[in-house]
């Protein structure tokens, strides 16, 4: 091992402290990375998922519309009264 300074001690000493916080840097980035790769899975995920429901509710027909509509009314409409204590 050679004999160094107190200058090149100093040197050598930041440079590992350095090297230190690159090691801490390139994890950090490599967990956003993998926080942006799961997001955008769900991303994509969702966007299927929605194409796929508007899919269905552009093809339904007007009277599944308006049972839709009337069914959700009548359950709403239910559950409103059965929470209003008279």
């Amino acid at each position: 091992m050679a004999d160094f300074t107190p200058k090149e001690d100093v040197l050598l000493e930041k440079i590992s402290k350095l090297e230190s916080k690159i090691d801490s840097i390139n994890n950090k980035k490599d967990s956003i990375r993998t926080v942006i790769d799961s997001t955008h899975i769900k991303i994509v995920t969702n966007e299927k998922h929605y194409q796929e429901r508007i899919n269905t509710i552009i093809v339904q027909s007007s009277s599944d519309d308006s049972s839709y509509v009337s069914n959700y009314i009548r359950l709403h409409r239910n559950k409103r009264d059965s929470t209003n204590i008279q």
